[in-house]
C-alpha cells in the first residue's frame, strides 16, 4: 500500500510541477531541489596538497546521497573516493596524509539516528582508503542511537591516534532501560527522540587497530560521550559528556578524558555553565573548546551564545578569549603549526571564519564575505579549505592562501546555474517599536517592470536562536522567480547581534519578536515602491511557524498564511517537546506550574486568540515530530475549522522536524506556491 501512495504522490508533484513551471527557463522551480549539489566535511591533507570533501546530491532515485571526492590543490583537478553505489562522509586524512578514514554505507541503508548534529552517518561502517595502495577497507562496524544531542557543539565521531595505528570512533550501547518493548515501559524523564520514542542507546568511545581490526570500549555508563579528540601525545582521548545524576533532566556538558592504557577517566571542566567541541592544541598542553557560563541551559536552541575558551589540557580554570566579541562563536579549530586559533563567528546574517591567538591577541577576520562559512579546515602555512554558501550558490569548497583571495575550487552546480537566473538578497535596516536597531533581508522579483507592484511573502526564520541572511535560498529563488518579494527580518532573539538580543525571546516569546517581525514588515513596504502592501502572506518554520500563526491572530493584513511546524499552543507544547528544558529556560528558569507561568503562557499562545483569524493558513507538519509534536497544528486546525476560517492540514508520513526526503521538499514547496498563489492572485498557480 505504501509503495502504490508513493507513486500516485510522484505523479500529483509532477503535475502540479507542470502547473507552476515559468514560462521563463531561467527561473528556479521547485523541482530543482533534485538536482541542486552541496559541499560539506571540508578537509586539507597533512602536507596542503589535496582537499577532501564531500558532495550531497539526490540520485536519480530521489534518495539522499553523499561521496567523497579528492581535490589537487595545484591544479584543481578532482578524483572521486567514493564507490559508485557508496553513500560516504566524515572523511578525516590519517596524520601522515596516506590514508583517509570516513564513515560509510550503501545505499538504501537507512540512518534513523541521523539528528544532523553529528556528521550524518549513512550504514553502520567505519572505513580507511589508503591512498597509496587504492584498497578501502572496512575496519569497524558501529551502532547509532536515535538520542537528540544538543544543538551547540556537537563535533568529531572519528579521531586518528596520533601513531596512524589505531581510530577511536563513537558507537552506541544498551541503556539500562533496554530497548523499547511492547508495550513501551517509560521511566525516563528524556524518554523521546527528534521523532519517535529514545532507544535508549548510549554513545561511547571505542577504538580499533588497524592491524588487526581489535576494537575496545574506552567509555561506558549511561552517559553520551562524544565528540571526540585525540591527544597530540596519543595517551588520552579528550570528549564531552554530562554526568549529572540525572543527565535527562539537568543539561550539563563538561569536558572529560578517556586514558587509552587503561580506560582510566578524569573530568577536565567542572563548569555549571556547558562545554561543546573540545580540540588539543598541536603540542598537546592546551584544549581549545565553546563553552557558556550560564548554569541552566537547553538542549535545544539555547539563548545564550557560545564562545571560545582555552583550559590546560591537564586540568584547571577555563578562559575566554576574544571576549570583545559579543557574537554566537562556533566551529573552533588550532592552526596545525602554530598557537593560533580559527572560529566562526554569526554576524549580521553572515557567518564569518576569524583567526586569534591563543591569548586572544591579534583577531583577524580571515573570511567575511556576505553568505555563510560552514565546515572548513586549516592546513600548514594557513591555507584555508572552506564550505561557502554565497548569496548566488549552495555551499561550494573555497580555499585561501595565507595573503590571498579566496579561490573558488568547486562548481557543483555550474551546469544548473548557467540556465537560472538569481535574484540576489538585500539587506535592510530598522527602527522597531521601542527604537532597537533590527536588520531584514529583501530578496527581490526575479524580474520586474517599470509601474508594477509586486506580492511579498513575509518569511520567519526558526530557532529562535538562528538568523537568515544574505546566502542561497533555493525556496526564496523559487518565489522570486514566480514574481514574489521575500522580505526576512531577523527579529531580537536571533544569534548574530549579540548576547542581550539573543535573550530578546526568553520571558517574552510572542511579544516583542513579533513586533520587529511587523516593524520590519511595515518598514520595507512603506520604502520599497514596488512592494504591493495589499498582497502579503506569511510563512515559517519551527519557531517561524509560531510566529506565524501568533501572526494572523494580531492582524488581518495577510491574504495566505503558511505555518510549518509551528507552536499554536505553549502550554501544551511544554509537556510535548522532546527537549523538556526548553521551556524552562525560555520563560525565565520556572515550569508552567510555577508561580503564573502557565497564565503568561495561555496569553501567548495563538490558539488563545482563534477568533480573531481570518487569513486562510495551510498548515504544513511532519508525522514523527517531536520536537514541535503534530499536536501543535492540529489543535489550530481544529480551532480554526470551528470559527469557519479556510485552512488546510499537510500531514507529512514519516517525516520529524521538517521536511527531509526530497519529494517531501518539492511537494511541500508547490504546495505553497499554490497556496499563495491563490490568495495573493498571481499567475502561474494552481489550488493545492
Amino acid at each position: 500500500m505504501r509503495a502504490a501512495i508513493r507513486v500516485c504522490g510522484v505523479l500529483m508533484v509532477a503535475a502540479l510541477i507542470a502547473t507552476t513551471a515559468s514560462a521563463q527557463t531561467r527561473t528556479f522551480k521547485p523541482d530543482d531541489h533534485y538536482r541542486l549539489r552541496s559541499a560539506a566535511d571540508v578537509r586539507v591533507s597533512p602536507d596542503g596538497s589535496t582537499v577532501a570533501f564531500v558532495e550531497r546530491f539526490i540520485d536519480a532515485q530521489h534518495r539522499t546521497r553523499s561521496y567523497i571526492w579528492l581535490l589537487t590543490v595545484a591544479d584543481g583537478k578532482s578524483k572521486r573516493l567514493s564507490e559508485e553505489d557508496a553513500n560516504d562522509s566524515a572523511p578525516h586524512w590519517s596524520p601522515d596524509g596516506k590514508a583517509i578514514a570516513f564513515l560509510t554505507g550503501r545505499v538504501g541503508t537507512a540512518n534513523p539516528a541521523s539528528t544532523g548534529f553529528l556528521p550524518t552517518a549513512f550504514g553502520s561502517g567505519l572505513a580507511v582508503a589508503r591512498l597509496d595502495t587504492g584498497k578501502t577497507d572496512v575496519v569497524a562496524q558501529y551502532t547509532v542511537t536515535n538520542h537528540p544531542l544538543a544543538y551547540q557543539g556537537s563535533a568529531e565521531q572519528i579521531a586518528w591516534a596520533p601513531d596512524g595505528q589505531s581510530i577511536a570512533y563513537l558507537s552506541a550501547d544498551d541503556g539500562p532501560e533496554g530497548p523499547p518493548g511492547d508495550p513501551k515501559v517509560i521511566t525516563r524523564y528524556g524518554y523521546k527522540s527528534w521523532s519517535g520514542m529514545s532507544d535508549n542507546k548510549r554513545w561511547h568511545i571505542y577504538l580499533v587497530t588497524l592491524a588487526d581490526k581489535r576494537t575496545r570500549q574506552l567509555t561506558s555508563g549511561t552517559y553520551q560521550d562524544h565528540s571526540i579528540a585525540f591527544s597530540p601525545k596519543g595517551d588520552e582521548i579528550a570528549y564531552i559528556s554530562n554526568h549529572e545524576a540525572d543527565p535527562d533532566r539537568v543539561h550539563n556538558y563538561d569536558i572529560f578524558a578517556v586514558k587509552i592504557s587503561d580506560g582510566r577517566v578524569r573530568q577536565v571542566t567542572t563548569t555549571k555553565g556547558c562545554e561543546y567541541a573540545p580540540t588539543y592544541s598541536s603540542d598537546g598542553s592546551t584544549i581549545a573548546y565553546l563553552a557558556g557560563v550560564r548554569p541552566l541551559t537547553t538542549q535545544e536552541s539555547s539563548a545564550e551564545d557560545t564562545h571560545v575558551w582555552v583550559i590546560p589540557a591537564a586540568g584547571g580554570t577555563g578562559r575566554q578569549i576574544a571576549t570583545s566579541m559579543d557574537r554566537r562563536a562556533n566551529s573552533v579549530t588550532w592552526a596545525p603549526d602554530e598557537p593560533t586559533l580559527y572560529f566562526t563567528i554569526q554576524d549580521h546574517g553572515s557567518t564569518a571564519l576569524y583567526r586569534a591567538g591563543a591569548d586572544g591577541s591579534n583577531i583577524v577576520k580571515v573570511i567575511g564575505d556576505a553568505g555563510s562559512v560552514g565546515d572548513y579546515s586549516v592546513g600548514p602555512g594557513k591555507l584555508i579549505a572552506y564550505e561557502f554558501q554565497s548569496p548566488s550558490a549552495p555551499a561550494e569548497v573555497f580555499t585561501k592562501q595565507a595573503a590571498g583571495a579566496p579561490k573558488q575550487i568547486t562548481k557543483l552546480n555550474a551546469v544548473l546555474l548557467a540556465d537560472r537566473d538569481v535574484s540576489i538578497a538585500e539587506p535592510f535596516e530598522f527602527a522597531s517599536f521601542d527604537g532597537t536597531k533590527v536588520q531584514g533581508f529583501l530578496t527581490p522579483p526575479l524580474k520586474r517592470e517599470p509601474g508594477h507592484k509586486y506580492p511579498v511573502i513575509l518569511t520567519i526564520h526558526g530557532g529562535p536562536h538562528g538568523q537568515q541572511g544574505p546566502g542561497f535560498v533555493h525556496k526564496s529563488q523559487v518565489y522570486a522567480g514566480e514574481g514574489y518579494a521575500i522580505v526576512m527580518v531577523n527579529y531580537r532573539g536571533s544569534s548574530g547581534y549579540g548576547q542581550k538580543f539573543s535573550d530578546g525571546t526568553v520571558n517574552d516569546q510572542n511579544g516583542s519578536e513579533w513586533k520587529d517581525v511587523a516593524a520590519g514588515l511595515d518598514y520595507i513596504l512603506a520604502n520599497t515602491p514596488y512592494l504591493d502592501a495589499d498582497r502579503v502572506g506569511v510563512e515559517g518554520g519551527s519557531y517561524g511557524g509560531q510566529l506565524t500563526n501568533w501572526g494572523i491572530t494580531q492582524t488581518t493584513r495577510f491574504k495566505s498564511a503558511i505555518p510549518s511546524a509551528g507552536i499554536s499552543n505553549l502550554l501544551s507544547h511544554g509537556y510535548l517537546i522532546w527537549a523538556q528544558d526548553y521551556t524552562k529556560v525560555e520563560w525565565g528558569g520556572r515550569h508552567a506550574w510555577q508561580d503564573d507561568v502557565a497564565q503568561r503562557m495561555w496569553q501567548r499562545s495563538a490558539l488563545a486568540y482563534v477568533t480573531q483569524v481570518k487569513t486562510p493558513t495551510m498548515f504544513i507538519h511532519g508525522e514523527l515530530d517531536q520536537d514541535v509534536p503534530i499536536q501543535e497544528a492540529e489543535q489550530f486546525f481544529i480551532a480554526l475549522k470551528q470559527v469557519g476560517v479556510e485552512t488546510v492540514l499537510l500531514r507529512y508520513p514519516r517525516e520529524g522536524h521538517g521536511l527531509r526526503e526530497p519529494e517531501h521538499v518539492v511537494d511541500g514547496m508547490v504546495r505553497s506556491l499554490a497556496w499563495h498563489g491563490k490568495y495573493l492572485k498571481t499567475t502561474g498557480t494552481s489550488n493545492p
